[in-house]
């Protein structure tokens, strides 16, 4: 085998997943694309106030697939170490993303898990907290969806 056709060989087996074209020596990842809408129940979540100390606090957000196809989330983060979130078994943070993609199939709903840690900041760490939960999807009409969380947090020592 020669250099260009092994070059070829490990680059499609690097990129995996998608579809690889080749074309002379370019390449093109194609990805499918849904045209359903990726929506939530809310767009924040307040938790009023909270202790410091009183260890975490968790809502959930309903994503719901208003669409006739499949929507893939593909990535997910967190504004802040503090802020953790959970889809299908599947945790992620601002320093951990997905480790793999979550579909949601289409006409269903499935519970996006928010975790917030009030203590993550130290003892000093009082006063409004706003934090957010970044998705990413193969959705068209919906490439990218934010949910909030916030908290007013206390120190009742």
């Amino acid at each position: 085998m020669n250099k260009g056709a092994v070059l070829i060989l490990s680059v499609a087996v690097l990129i995996g997943g998608g579809l690889v074209v080749f074309s002379g020596n370019q390449e093109k990842i194609e990805k499918v694309q849904s045209l359903s809408t990726l929506s939530s129940d809310k767009e924040i979540y307040d938790f009023g106030e909270i202790d410091i100390f009183g260890g975490t606090v968790e809502t959930e957000f309903a994503l719901t697939n208003e669409g006739s196809e499949d929507v893939v989330i593909t990535s997910g983060t967190t504004s802040c170490g503090c802020t953790n979130a959970e889809i299908g078994g599947i945790a992620f943070g601002m320093h951990q993303n997905m480790s793999r993609e979550f579909t949601i199939p289409a006409g269903e709903t499935k519970n996006l898990k928010v975790i917030y840690d009030p203590m993550a900041h130290g003892p000093s760490g009082v006063g409004l907290a706003q934090r957010s939960v970044f998705l990413e999807t193969n959705s068209s009409a919906t490439p990218e969806l934010e949910v909030r969380i916030k908290a007013m947090v206390t120190n009742s020592n």
